[in-house]
């Protein structure tokens, strides 16, 4: 009956798999309590010494309101890391319900929309969905199902349209095909073949006609470093989901912007922290001695897709690693006394309050799309302020209070957003822009429009740089 339960608690999680989800985080923090309750596993120094980190990196936070789902999700996984402990059937069985429902989202979202996500979206801002993410999750599954059900996962992969991922899936075929006595020759070239021509035919919109997926990510895997300064965010990072509020700053090209780094380490490096990086680590690969063969495999191929990417901010991806976790897990050395054996029902029940408190608007609401969809200037200016004063990283909510006092700190922090460009002329006409600044801006743009760039014309783009440099240079405004 608990094991019935467990399956049930895990289809809601996938069911509110929304981007930083509260719902989705508590109920994978009720799924977590539940367990620790029934095995009261051990707690090791590393995870104790990794929730610590995690809880300064929230305290230090610059974007508190929107750190607290994810911090809390990271506390779960540590927390829990080998608690999770079910009979490899039970696992088998969660992970085939969330196979199939993943499948019967798929196809559905393939024909609507052209593309599959599942459930990973953003449930406030529709248009947000995340099939990167989705296709991350069926490679771990790919790895953890029966040869029945590999088949949907690959199709949830193909469907979702991530390159990378079926590329991976592909090459894990082939390795396991190699190293197995019945390998074929024939196996090999359909293999090959369909990853050849998937990965090539595959098409996606990219944000310019010259600058393509692979260039995006390697701008951000340039840049990102720049971001590491030698002071307390070197050691506990600038906050979960602080990435987008502080990229900014060091970018060199405009509309390259992402919610995160591409690369799970450098994400976790610049908003949790060198100390948490290293700590999670070194507890990764701890408790990675105990795990079988087939579940090794499914953490590697995890981990080979999120180098490329970043798609550990989700619930039910977060429950899935879990599970891989505790599946196969035999006892641990490095445990402390047993004393505090009950540490992780503590920290479970105390997620989940905090969870719970915050759903309730005098707490600090933690979803930045929840708390502000319904902001209005002359009711919630009170409301803006604390949100503000929770989140400093956050300066574009500023300019809901007083556009000319702000738009200056606005536009310093996103200084390639063409709105915060026209404030700032609007407010401050006879304002000195960075010479530097201003001429990378008209190259690529200029370089861009050349090639009829749709992306930008269709947010509008073209006509609002040509109204802004009309006054500041009357060629780069004819070149248009």
């Amino acid at each position: 009956m608990f094991n019935l339960f467990l399956i049930l608690l895990s289809s809601l999680v996938f069911i509110f798999n929304s981007y930083y989800s509260t719902y989705g985080v508590l109920l994978l923090g009720m799924v977590c309590t539940l367990q620790s309750f029934k095995k009261q596993g051990q707690f090791n120094i590393l995870q104790l010494l990794a929730s610590i980190t995690l809880v300064f990196a929230y305290i230090l936070s610059g974007v508190k309101s929107l750190s607290l789902e994810p911090t809390i999700l990271l506390m779960l996984l540590v927390v829990n890391i080998s608690q999770l402990k079910l009979k490899p059937q039970v696992v088998q069985q969660i992970s085939a319900s969330i196979t199939i429902l993943s499948l019967i989202f798929a196809v559905f979202q393939f024909v609507s929309q052209d593309i599959a996500y599942g459930s990973f979206i953003n449930i406030y801002d529709t248009k947000q969905i995340f099939p990167n993410a989705f296709a991350s999750l069926n490679l771990i599954l790919l790895a953890i199902n029966s040869k029945q059900l590999r088949v949907a996962n690959l199709l949830n992969i193909f469907l979702s349209k991530s390159r990378f991922a079926i590329a991976i899936s592909m090459m894990y075929l082939l390795y396991e095909s190699i190293t197995k006595r019945g390998f074929k020759l024939r196996y090999l070239t359909v293999v090959s073949l369909i990853a050849v021509l998937s990965v090539f035919s595959i098409s996606k919109t990219n944000q310019s006609t010259e600058f393509n997926s692979i260039d995006q990510r390697m701008e951000h895997w340039i840049n990102t470093p720049k971001l590491l300064k030698l002071d307390h965010t070197l050691l506990f990072g600038y906050g979960p989901h602080s990435f987008e509020y502080i990229y900014q700053t060091v970018q060199r090209i405009p509309e390259n912007q992402a919610p995160h780094s591409h690369n799970i380490v450098l994400n976790l490096l610049v908003e949790n922290g060198m100390l948490f990086v290293i700590i999670f680590g070194l507890l990764l690969i701890k408790q990675s001695r105990g795990l079988n063969s087939k579940y090794k495999t499914a953490l590697v191929l995890f981990l080979i897709h999120n180098l490329v990417d970043l798609n550990i901010q989700f619930p039910l991806t977060v429950l899935v690693l879990l599970l891989l976790f505790g599946a196969s897990q035999t006892d641990h050395k490095y445990t402390l006394h047993r004393s505090i054996k009950h540490l992780p029902i503590a920290l479970n029940l105390l997620s989940v309050s905090i969870l719970v408190l915050s759903l309730n608007n005098n707490f600090v609401v933690s979803h930045k799309d929840q708390l502000l969809r319904d902001f209005n200037t002359s009711k919630n200016a009170k409301l803006i302020e604390t949100y503000i004063k929770q989140n400093p990283l956050d300066k574009n909510q500023l300019l809901k209070l007083d556009e000319k006092k702000y738009i200056k700190d606005a536009f310093l922090q996103k200084p390639f957003d063409v709105t915060n460009l026209e404030l700032l002329l609007k407010h401050y006409p006879k304002i000195s822009l960075n010479k530097k600044w201003i001429d990378n801006y008209k190259n690529w743009y200029l370089s861009h429009s050349k090639q009829n760039l749709n992306y930008i014309h269709e947010k509008g783009t073209v006509k609002k740089i040509r109204n802004i440099f009309k006054d500041l240079d009357p060629e780069f405004s004819d070149s248009l």
